[in-house]
């Protein structure tokens, strides 16, 4: 009997509580909305799976990215590192395995490279994943 009751209290405090946490979050909605931030546009993310960070590449080297935000239309691969300094490396083309492309690494010094990508809506709008870290090793 003394376990039943305490179960029931136990189950009413939960539920109370969730109750109440739903209501609080409500009214902190509500009143972010009233601020004017009802409507904060998507940003078109994307996040870059292949190489992994910290391969080493050479030669022609694959680039993917997936998107990670909503209405991704193109992407654009940037790196840093050596001479480059924000610089396009490869557009990628939609496929059904993401947004690829290919970046020729014998147009750059060996060394050390930032890579990330850089995805767009068919309105411009931009946004810049992650970077991951490249070397580069073409043998010379």
């Amino acid at each position: 009997m003394q376990t039943d009751r305490w179960r029931l209290g136990v189950t009413v405090a939960v539920v109370v509580s969730l109750v109440l946490g739903l209501a609080a979050l409500g009214v902190g909605i509500e009143a972010y909305r009233h601020r004017g931030h009802a409507k904060v546009p998507p940003v078109p993310a994307t996040t870059i799976v292949v190489p992994k960070p910290g391969a080493t590449v050479s030669g022609v080297t694959a680039l993917a990215a997936v998107p990670i935000g909503p209405n991704v239309s193109a992407v654009e691969f940037v790196a840093t590192g050596g001479p480059l300094h924000g610089t396009k490396i490869a557009t990628g083309a939609p496929s059904l395995d993401g947004l690829l492309a290919t970046w020729n690494t014998t147009t750059v010094p060996n060394g050390t490279y930032d890579i990330t990508s850089v995805g767009y809506s068919a309105t411009g709008a931009s946004a810049t994943g992650p970077a991951i870290v490249v070397v580069v090793h073409n043998g010379f």
